[in-house]
């Protein structure tokens, strides 16, 4: 069977501390530098990043991204409060019927909420500087599975 990728980079990481690299590094037992600039950000705009940071804020795309992850959670916690209140309510004898509108209620007011929030991650994803920031888009089912999951 072949290796998966973590296997083989914890193998060279393992061989390469055996061997001694990393007591070589010129920076070892040095704290690591966490407020320089990034390596690979646009010099010309270092002075715009550090004026946002210096004031607490960080880029658009950032904040739109922290919203969408923030909204996801709300929909998920007002989901599993329907769902849980559902459950006491079958298990007070309320009639199944009623039971059974109200879940498919909430499932579908859950399902029109994912539906705009992968609207917002289709806009995120536009945005961002690079595809590996990008945000897979949702998919209702998977989410309320996830919400289910955690009720039980």
């Amino acid at each position: 069977m072949a290796k998966s990728w973590d296997e083989i980079i914890g193998e060279t990481l393992e061989s390469a501390r055996q061997a001694g690299e990393f007591d070589r590094h010129p920076r070892k037992g040095k704290p690591l530098d966490l407020e320089s600039e990034h390596p690979l950000a646009d010099p010309s705009l270092a002075m715009a990043h550090s004026l946002l940071k210096e004031s607490g804020f960080s880029l658009p795309w950032i904040e739109e991204g922290q919203e969408i992850e923030r909204q996801r959670q709300a929909a998920h916690k007002v989901l599993a409060r329907a769902l849980f209140k559902l459950q006491e309510e079958e298990a007070t004898g309320r009639p199944y019927q009623t039971i059974k509108r109200g879940r498919e209620a909430a499932l579908e007011s859950f399902r029109q909420q994912v539906t705009a929030l992968n609207k917002l991650i289709a806009a995120y994803n536009l945005r961002v500087p690079a595809a590996g920031f990008q945000k897979i888009p949702l998919v209702a089912d998977e989410e309320i599975r996830r919400v289910q999951q955690q009720l039980v």
